[in-house]
């Protein structure tokens, strides 16, 4: 180590027990969602299928809607380094073909992935993690950042007409700042100096 490295302690076993039981428990909760849908995806079979008691499994997920919560933010992520993973095959310079590109890959995921899109993005019922607010703007960021960074690609390649600011709708301008600023998106509008 050399004397400018800080010491980084691993886990703790405790942590590391923890975080292995959090992932399995998702882990059977997704089996369940592909395998039976998105109504049995419950605590009690969650314990069932891992040995546990429902009371053991809501020390790590305080709530049904928590876990599907948590699921879906995991489900997100993963459509979302699948599609970069495919856009990252198409150079920046050809906007239009890494378009195309992130449309089939999302298409090509939803396809091998019927239940877990139906949750994330298809319809759903009450209960099923959408109630909590800040991990869903995480997720939209997640998902959302692809497109804003195709849109971003386009604006700097090609141009193209934008209105200011001003002329928005107070709320989609708020939106529109938020995104530029929160994920670093070069591109308009953006507010007047």
């Amino acid at each position: 180590m050399s004397p400018g490295e800080a010491h980084v302690a691993p886990y703790s076993r405790r942590e590391r027990l923890r975080i292995a039981t959090i992932r399995e428990i998702k882990d059977v909760a997704r089996t369940l969602l592909v395998q039976e849908g998105p109504e049995n995806v419950t605590i009690r079979a969650i314990a069932r299928e891992m040995g546990m008691t429902a009371p053991a499994v809501y020390r790590y997920f305080s709530s049904r809607d928590a876990l599907i919560l948590q699921l879906r933010v995991d489900i997100f992520e993963e459509m979302a380094r699948f599609m970069r993973g495919v856009l990252g095959q198409h150079p920046e310079e050809e906007p239009g073909r890494r378009w195309i590109s992130g449309a089939r890959a999302l298409r090509v995921w939803a396809i091998k992935h019927p239940h877990e899109f139906g949750l994330i993005l298809g319809p759903w019922a009450p209960g099923l993690g959408r109630e909590e607010t800040k991990p869903e703007r995480h997720m939209s960021w997640v998902f959302g950042s692809v497109f804003s960074d195709l849109v971003a690609d386009l604006w700097r390649v090609r141009g193209f007409p934008a209105p200011e600011v001003e002329e928005l709708d107070p709320g989609l301008a708020r939106t529109l700042t938020a995104l530029s600023e929160d994920q670093d998106v070069d591109m308009p509008p953006a507010p007047s100096p």
